[in-house]
């Protein structure tokens, strides 16, 4: 391997310009004019709500708001964007990392300040009820994870105003995609199915996991993708279960042996947009009812994506699998492609930034321009939500030969 994570890293970091690391959409894939569009939408939303304000909080892993709202990600610390109904929204952001000269640069938002400069000069006049909208906590559906002193600071300065949960109101708008963000999903599953394909190519018996894992970040990052939160590769003999192995250890050095079968999940995004892309790998000698078993769980997500229809809810999709497998999946579901940002009603999660499935028996109903995070017995992959039907945004075979 000629170039490894760090140094391919360090290379983009110690660029000169500051642009290169927000990783954001730049003017060109995404006008500052949606951005306006998106902000009209969220007060006409709050009109309609008696909400005066909403606060919209980033912090470095998880930076959906602010991007959406304000073409924004914060560089290893936070930023929020204070829109009201009326009026030019604020973007805060802490001073460290150089985030004010990059928010300047890319944020099509003109009054840019630091938290403290937000908090010092006073509030404004009329804010009755301020809807806030950060982090969902991955387990706690609804649960918003906001800084202490941030909850002190708006207390503080908006003292008689109401601060109220912003989830159902900030996320729905989110979830259906303009042509310049599928644009940007196709972009990362492009990225996405190349570091599988480059790290499949690396398996072989006596490799270690994680330096199939190293070959796949590589080819990512080459590609102008940013490394999430997994980029796992787990090797296991039958009957070992794909999900357990997952969910119970990282890419390590344990060497590939004659009979594994390999399982590949990789979490990586491109401007602020995510895929999550999981295949598996059977070596030579792996038994045939490991085989057999991984091949049911392709017919049963074949037969999911071939079944999606707008209008129809998620959990619909459980019911089409579960004669293929003999059991009902519970994860699978709508994610949105920004990282960071889930779906109104979500199990496990991302961990970082927007994947994440619904469970199959919580109602939310499917509309055109939404992305679905599909997953199964160690197989994801992302499908974009047509007029008609569905189209596969990651197109690698779901068992890699």
């Amino acid at each position: 391997m000629k170039e490894d994570v760090v140094s391919l890293s360090l290379r983009r970091f110690l660029k000169p310009s500051a642009l290169d690391v927000v990783f954001v959409p730049s003017p060109e894939e995404v006008p500052d004019s949606e951005f306006g569009e998106r902000q009209e939408r969220l007060r006409a939303a709050m009109r309609l709500r008696g909400i005066d304000a909403a606060f919209l909080y980033s912090d470095h892993f998880n930076g959906a708001y602010t991007s959406y709202y304000g073409r924004f990600k914060p560089n290893d610390t936070s930023a929020a964007i204070f829109l009201p109904v009326e009026g030019e929204p604020t973007l805060a952001v802490q001073p460290e990392g150089g985030n004010v000269p990059k928010a300047k640069a890319w944020s099509p938002i003109k009054d840019i300040v630091t938290f403290q400069e937000f908090l010092v000069r006073g509030g404004q006049p009329g804010i009755r009820k301020i809807a806030i909208q950060a982090y969902q906590q991955c387990l706690v559906p609804g649960m918003n994870i906001l800084p202490w002193t941030l909850l002190k600071g708006l207390r503080s300065t908006y003292p008689d105003a109401e601060l109220t949960d912003g989830h159902d109101l900030v996320t729905p708008l989110m979830q259906v995609m303009s042509d310049n963000e599928i644009a940007l999903m196709r972009k990362a599953a492009e990225i996405g199915d190349a570091s599988i394909t480059v790290a499949f190519e690396t398996i072989d018996v006596g490799v270690t996991e994680i330096e199939v894992s190293a070959a796949g970040q590589c080819a990512a990052v080459k590609r102008g993708g940013e490394i999430l939160c997994a980029f796992l590769v787990a090797s296991y003999r039958w009957p070992g279960d794909p999900n357990v192995i997952r969910a119970s250890k990282i890419s390590s050095h344990k060497k590939i042996e004659r009979g594994d079968t390999v399982h590949m999940d990789f979490h990586l995004g491109y401007k602020g947009y995510m895929n999550d892309v999981a295949r598996l790998v059977h070596t030579e000698g792996a038994p045939e009812e490991a085989i057999e078993r991984q091949q049911r769980r392709v017919e049963a997500l074949e037969a999911m994506i071939k079944s999606i229809k707008p209008g129809m809810e998620v959990r619909e999709l459980a019911q089409v699998a579960a004669p293929i497998l003999g059991y009902v999946p519970s994860r699978f579901g709508e994610t949105m492609g920004l990282y960071g940002c889930m779906g109104s009603s979500f199990e496990g999660g991302m961990g970082v930034m927007g994947a994440g499935g619904l469970t199959s028996d919580l109602p939310c109903k499917l509309r055109p321009n939404i992305c679905l995070d599909l997953g199964l017995g160690g197989l994801e992959t992302i499908v974009l939500v047509t007029k008609t039907g569905a189209e596969k945004l990651n197109r690698a075979p779901f068992i890699l030969k």
